[in-house]
């Protein structure tokens, strides 16, 4: 089983140079599974078969096939997809908690040629599949649901943190809430892009405090120092709702704006945004 994941800050900044911190989350999980002699498939399991059908096309196809093999063992792979292979989950699909990533993961961790050397190896053999799903991928999602460890990328390094979620939450309450629509993250990410290029004082803002917010906020959290976590995530949620304003739905826009003045937590993108869950924060009691 491969579980969900939470990335708690560096979405979107990842691909531009901030550090990211993401967490297993084991509330959802997912795997790979045959129908064997099950005499009444499920629809969505046809649904599911098609679309690792749809993957194994984008990987062997045109240059990607010469990498696609160096990861999977594709015969093996093709062959499961004719015994009607499918994707057993209970994450929610763009929801933004890894329900590709735990398919990756699940992907490599039945067909992939265990040969890699670090995380970040891997992290760049997950990004190739996962770019299937995402108009870009960092492969940091694959890589936590695949370790089910907590996972930093910082300065173009992978490491696995002393620290798990259960420990966060002593210093922070983190929960999440359900927009009530899925997300969509080819949308976000390429709207995203499109808005930071064309938007000069927004790229300056992304830029100058942004990033350098993030950056903190982690290396804060990795050193366990928490004295300003609930007031530095209340700037990331202030800084959010400027730079990525279009990715949040009316209703948790709303909310969001509501909790920063009147105190009754921060609501922050979870994953992509455009739907899906969000993150709240409260501080802890005491």
């Amino acid at each position: 089983m491969s579980p969900a994941k939470l990335l708690l800050f560096g979405e979107y900044s990842v691909l531009h140079g901030s550090a990211a911190l993401a967490f297993p989350y084991e509330r959802f999980s997912g795997e790979l599974v045959l129908p064997g002699s099950m005499s009444d498939p499920d629809p969505a399991w046809v649904d599911s078969n098609r679309s690792l059908q749809e993957l194994f096309d984008y990987l062997t196809t045109g240059e990607r096939i010469g990498q696609s093999e160096q990861i999977l063992n594709l015969e093996r792979f093709r062959s499961e997809l004719g015994e009607k292979l499918f994707f057993l989950s209970t994450i929610p699909a763009n929801y933004g908690v890894g329900s590709s990533g735990s398919l990756v993961a699940s992907l490599y961790r039945r067909f992939g040629h265990k040969n890699e050397t670090s995380p970040e190896d891997l992290r760049k053999r997950f990004a190739l599949i996962e770019s299937f799903f995402h108009s870009t991928s960092s492969g940091t999602d694959p890589l936590v649901c695949y370790l089910n460890r907590p996972v930093c990328i910082r300065a173009g390094s992978v490491t696995t943190p002393d620290i798990t979620l259960e420990e966060l939450r002593k210093h922070i309450k983190i929960n999440l809430i359900d927009s009530g629509t899925p997300g969509q993250t080819k949308t976000g990410v390429s709207g995203f892009t499109i808005n930071r290029q064309t938007d000069p004082n927004r790229a300056d803002l992304y830029e100058s405090e942004y990033i350098p917010l993030v950056n903190q906020v982690i290396n804060n959290i990795i050193g366990k120092e928490f004295e300003t976590l609930y007031s530095d995530i209340q700037r990331i949620s202030t800084l959010q709702l400027q730079l990525f304003k279009e990715l949040f739905t009316p209703d948790i826009l709303n909310k969001a704006q509501a909790c920063l003045s009147d105190s009754s937590g921060v609501i922050k993108l979870c994953g992509s945004g455009g739907g899906g869950y969000y993150l709240h924060f409260k501080p802890v009691a005491g």
